[in-house]
């Protein structure tokens, strides 16, 4: 009878394990206490410095620059648009290096008072890159086949092997 029973019970183990191992995980995204003890490696700690560090000069270019970087770094033809066109297409860049300073001050709230969640600054750092990319790329190819021109970087990122 006990080995009938320790059989039955061996699927049930592995999910309680399983269960467990993912509820760590997801303590170290969403910890129970938010405070300054930071678990983790702290080459992650110390690399979240210049990634704060860049994003701050990253969203004061866009927001200080009088075309916020659209053609002069990005090399996009805002002479070659409407006045409203190239207006538009400033505006949200601009808007978008707002955007990145209100998350490098997120960053910096972390890094000095909230290091536990550094995990989970790391998670929305990968979303949010991965998630720019993969709408781009859809831009891209749904523009494609609409036959018009997609922007240059979207371009180079299908020509790369």
């Amino acid at each position: 009878m006990y080995a009938l029973l320790a059989r039955v019970s061996q699927p049930l183990r592995a999910d309680i394990r399983l269960h467990e191992k993912g509820m760590r995980v997801l303590d170290r995204l969403l910890p129970r206490s938010i405070d300054n003890r930071y678990r983790g490696s702290q080459v992650a700690l110390w690399i979240l410095v210049p990634i704060t560090l860049l994003t701050f000069y990253r969203g004061g270019v866009h927001l200080l620059l009088p075309d916020s970087g659209a053609q002069s770094i990005a090399t996009i033809p805002l002479d070659s648009y409407s006045a409203e066109g190239a207006k538009t297409v400033v505006s949200f860049i601009a808007q978008w290096g707002w955007l990145q300073l209100l998350m490098a001050c997120l960053y910096v709230i972390v890094l000095f008072r909230y290091r536990a969640l550094i995990p989970l600054i790391y998670l929305l750092l990968f979303v949010e890159y991965v998630g720019r990319n993969v709408i781009g790329l859809a831009l891209s190819l749904r523009w494609k086949e609409e036959g018009a021109e997609s922007p240059d970087r979207v371009r180079d990122l299908q020509e790369e092997p």
